[in-house]
C-alpha cells in the first residue's frame, strides 16, 4: 500500500527526460538511466545532489535538507526491480530501474 497518494504519473521519452518531484507518490515509467534525471522540487537549487553512485539503501539529504532513502523494490509486482525513493512527503518509484544502476547525477534539485 503506497505511503502517499498518487500525484502523478510520467512516462519517459527517447530523449534526456527531467521529471519534476512534488510532494505525495510518483510513478516513473521509461526512466533511462543514462541520460534522465529526477529534479525535486524544493527551492531554486537544480544541481546534483551527490556524486556517489546510488544502491539499495543508500540515503541523502536534498539542499533544503530533506531526508531520502533508496530502495530496491518490486513496486508493480512484476517481478522486476523497480527504485523507489522515499522522503518525508514524497515517494519515487522508478519502474524497472534498479538503484544499482543510478548515478548520482540522476538526482538533483532542492
Amino acid at each position: 500500500m503506497p505511503k502517499h497518494r498518487i500525484t502523478a504519473d510520467q512516462y519517459g521519452t527517447h530523449n534526456a527526460d527531467t521529471f519534476f518531484i512534488q510532494d505525495g507518490l510518483t510513478t516513473i515509467s521509461g526512466f533511462d538511466p543514462a541520460h534522465d534525471r529526477v529534479l525535486f522540487v524544493g527551492n531554486s537549487y537544480s544541481d546534483i545532489i551527490s556524486l556517489d553512485k546510488p544502491y539499495d539503501g543508500w540515503e541523502f539529504d536534498t539542499y533544503a535538507g530533506v531526508h531520502f532513502e533508496v530502495h530496491a523494490v518490486d513496486y508493480n509486482g512484476d517481478g522486476i526491480t523497480d527504485t523507489q525513493i522515499t522522503g518525508s512527503d514524497s515517494t519515487v518509484i522508478l519502474y524497472s530501474v534498479d538503484p544499482d544502476s543510478l548515478w548520482g547525477w540522476n538526482l538533483a534539485g532542492g
